[in-house]
């Protein structure tokens, strides 16, 4: 397939996405402002033919000939697919005109005439290529035949003067030491399947040597050099700025940019006068300017808004002449002020999650410090006696647990909370007077104290290996319905040993016990253990006085042990 784009005037490679000066319509063409208001196209009979849409930036498109939308069924010869029209073959009577309309943009009219393959028509040729004698000139093969045979993963092959050159692949066909003998027409071809069809799609140039005058250098970089990392700050607009040297040539260079892409080819920034930041993110500026005879392009890329995805986008500078492209990429890095933003934000943040963890996990520590250096203490005319009314059962129990129990209840409890730190606690069985009403004593004390802490039994296993319930004695009942109801009592839950479970346990403790977490007592633990922080946290505050029962306990200190036994 060869394609020529053509104005009324003159023909125009569409390699070559944006040409200047005389190229002007071409321009305005890929910004959908037309100059021109046709387009020509030349095909040979018999080829595959794919005619792209002019700006890919677009997301819908439509075909149309003599005012009848081109279906989009794929099995048809004549069909659109993804924005581009396909002719598969092309044939004489598909020469016509065609237009092509989006939804944003107005129409474009494209003429296409179908000729024979033999004799080759002229009209065929794109634009032709110039190289110097004595010089390794490359003829490159158009973007529009060369991105087909990629997409369809075709096989590409080079021909002069329409003989094959074997081992030649490449989108650039490299001549060494030009000379008059290498002038003639240059045909690149893609053999491609279908539909378990055939097709070929071919483009011809035509090379010629020519004598003194303007040259076109290899394109050099003036700004900026590959690999450069350019500062942006996020939100914010930023222009990056390409230069290029190509000689002396003042037609038929090109430079611009282009966005993360594989092959330079793709994912061009379109020029167009009618974009701004409020219906684009990229704008491109180019302009050319002489420097010592020397021309220079300027390709200027404007990003509205930078984006987080911009620190992560490749951005290519490529610089194209009729005989070859050469590109440079440039990528954005955070700046330094933004990066120091972000230090101190994520520095911040860092330390308030530090703090709230610290917090949780020293809470209780830091709670008992304020108590000590505040001096706060439980000595405030509250009517109350007792710090802590102490709640246990022992019926039914094994040897063991009631043994387990009455140390903690005789000696340990005592030991850390009231000699230690000075609280004032009502342990039943201890501190009840011989022969004085079970029921008076639950109400008065339970009403003169501030909390109520209650030890958890385990199950008792029986005979035949069932654990056993607990039976809930009237003083149990009395004194939690006490502490709930009445006097609306904080509640200490204490567990002596690990339990598997609190199904053994009467209905209000199994409540409680699954409503606040029991705390449990390990045996080997200190009074300044982990356990017994978690327990005076939950207590009031410690007097600053020892209460009395602490000052006759150490002057007695062989009291009478705790018999719990009946």
């Amino acid at each position: 397939m060869t394609i020529i784009y053509c104005s009324v005037t003159f023909c125009v490679d569409f390699s070559f996405p944006f040409q200047r000066m005389k190229l002007i319509q071409l321009l305005l063409l890929f910004s959908f402002t037309l100059v021109a208001e046709f387009l020509n196209i030349n095909v040979i009979q018999g080829e595959a033919v794919r005619l792209p849409p002019y700006n890919l930036t677009n997301t819908e498109y439509f075909w149309y000939r003599n005012e009848t939308l081109i279906s989009s069924a794929a099995g048809q010869r004549v069909f659109c697919q993804a924005g581009y029209l396909f002719f598969l073959p092309v044939l004489h009577n598909d020469s016509g005109v065609y237009r092509l309309t989006t939804k944003q943009r107005d129409s474009l009219n494209i003429t296409v005439q179908v000729y024979d393959e033999e004799p080759f028509n002229q009209t065929l040729l794109y634009k032709s290529v110039f190289g110097l004698a004595a010089t390794n000139p490359s003829v490159n093969c158009p973007t529009a035949v060369w991105m087909l045979c990629q997409d369809v993963r075709g096989s590409f092959t080079w021909y002069k003067d329409f003989i094959h050159k074997p081992k030649r692949s490449t989108k650039y066909f490299q001549i060494f030491n030009a000379s008059k003998e290498h002038e003639g027409i240059y045909t690149c071809k893609c053999t491609w399947m279908r539909m378990n069809k055939t097709f070929i799609t071919s483009a011809s140039r035509e090379f010629k040597i020519k004598g003194p005058g303007p040259v076109t250098y290899p394109p050099s970089f003036r700004f900026p050099t590959n690999g450069t990392a350019e500062t942006g700050e996020l939100g914010s607009p930023k222009k990056m700025v390409c230069k290029v040297s190509f000689g002396y040539c003042q037609e038929d260079c090109e430079v611009g940019w282009k966005i993360n892409g594989a092959d330079p080819q793709k994912h061009m920034v379109h020029k167009d006068k009618t974009a701004n930041c409020t219906n684009s993110r990229f704008i491109m500026e180019t302009s050319w300017e002489k420097e010592n005879d020397m021309t220079i392009y300027k390709a200027v890329l404007t990003i509205c808004k930078v984006t987080m995805e911009d620190f992560q986008t490749k951005f290519w500078c490529v610089a194209e002449t009729p005989n070859r492209w050469e590109f440079v990429t440039v990528s954005l890095r955070i700046s330094e002020t933004m990066y120091k933003c972000l230090i101190v934000h994520l520095s911040i943040m860092g330390v308030l999650i530090l703090t709230t963890v610290a917090f949780r996990v020293f809470m209780i520590d830091l709670a008992l410090i304020y108590r000590d250096v505040f001096k706060m203490h439980s000595s405030k005319k509250d009517g109350k006696v007792y710090d802590a009314f102490v709640m246990y059962q022992t019926h039914n129990m094994e040897r063991t647990a009631e043994e387990r129990i009455a140390h903690f209840v005789s000696t340990v409890l005592p030991d850390v909370l009231e000699r230690k730190y000075g609280y004032s606690l009502f342990i039943c069985g201890r501190d009840d007077l011989p022969g004085e009403d079970c029921v008076e004593m639950v109400q008065s004390r339970v009403k003169l104290s501030r909390r109520l802490v209650v030890l958890l039994t385990p199950a008792c296993t029986g005979q035949d290996g069932i654990s056993a319930p607990v039976a809930e004695d009237a003083t149990s009942q009395l004194a939690l319905h006490q502490a709930l109801v009445q006097e609306e009592l904080k509640i200490i839950l204490i567990e002596l040993e690990k339990m598997d479970g609190y199904c053994h346990l009467p209905q209000a403790l199994q409540h409680l016990a699954h409503k606040t977490t029991p705390l449990r007592w390990e045996e080997t633990g200190c009074s300044s253990g982990r356990f017994w922080k978690r327990v005076r946290y939950q207590m009031p505050p410690a007097p600053i006085h020892l209460s009395y029962y602490s000052c006759m306990r150490k002057l007695q200190p062989e009291i009478q042990p705790l018999n719990i036994y009946h």
